[in-house]
């Protein structure tokens, strides 16, 4: 869990979670949106949701039980920097100085257990970054990852340093801060106009080539779907006024095409078969 002071201090830099947003490997907050937050227009509500919350609490347990399954020392240290560009900044779950490896520790709740797969599978691409990162900033030739699943399967991952990564990384981080630093803006996305344009003022503005062009577009998508809800809608009538009662239609080997069952409350869902 990190303190106030090292939050007050990645505001001021790219911390490990940053990577994954600004090289677009986040769901949850895009390259804009960081930049803005960087640049200090726009705050994040960073109360803890229930989910961060017991992540933070379980994150004690998942160490505790990687030194007991591994008999290795494991040390807490404080915010690390690059050694050559300090914006770039990282708070460590842990660090283990018998091997020089950096420890990560994931919990994974019902929203992003499926990220995690089968427990052959590689660390998820958004995880790796961020513990690419950690490997950098403390010159560490390797990582392990601890994850809880699901609060009951404990999984452990090792990460072998990979230069060529760090060097896509850093090269990101660093058009990404050039951009905090000259205030140009990251390419923005349709989720990032609310943030950007928050405000609507009474005015007015004449249209350009493509703004016009777009308008034209919405309207020539809107109308196909009008008509192709119209013709789905016609197909359906067709096939329900076939099979009226029944529950299903098959094939001549009894495989189904269309099921029209009812729920628990009685209403019937009408269902093409892939």
């Amino acid at each position: 869990m990190i303190t106030e002071k090292q939050k007050s201090a990645r505001r001021k830099g790219i911390g490990g979670s940053d990577v994954p947003i600004i090289m677009g490997y986040s769901s949850f907050k895009t390259p804009v949106q960081l930049w803005l937050e960087k640049r200090g227009e726009l705050i994040f509500d960073e109360s803890q949701s229930p989910q961060a919350y017991w992540g933070s609490m379980l994150e004690n347990i998942v160490r505790e039980e990687f030194v007991k399954r591994n008999n290795l020392t494991v040390e807490q240290p404080d915010t690390i920097y690059h050694p050559k560009y300090e914006y770039m900044l990282g708070n460590l779950d842990g660090f283990i100085p018998d091997e020089n490896a950096v420890l990560e520790i994931k919990t994974a709740n019902a929203f992003t257990a499926h990220e995690w797969g089968q427990k052959d599978q590689e660390i998820p691409k958004r995880y790796v970054l961020q513990i690419a990162y950690y490997c950098m900033l403390k010159n560490a030739p390797k990582a392990y990852c601890a994850v809880l699943i699901g609060g009951q399967d404990y999984r452990e991952y090792v990460y072998e340093r990979n230069e060529w990564l760090e060097d896509e990384i850093l090269e990101a981080c660093h058009k990404f801060w050039g951009m905090v630093q000259s205030g140009e803006q990251p390419e923005a996305a349709n989720e990032d106009m609310k943030y950007l344009y928050k405000a609507a003022l009474d005015k007015s503005i004449v249209y350009n080539r493509d703004s016009l062009d777009a308008i034209t577009k919405l309207t020539e998508i809107k109308q196909n779907e009008n008509l192709l809800k119209f013709q789905r809608l016609e197909q359906e009538l067709i096939i329900k006024n076939y099979m009226q009662d029944s529950e299903y239609m098959v094939d001549n080997d009894g495989k189904v095409l269309v099921s029209w069952k009812a729920n628990n409350r009685g209403n019937r869902t009408f269902l093409i078969k892939d």
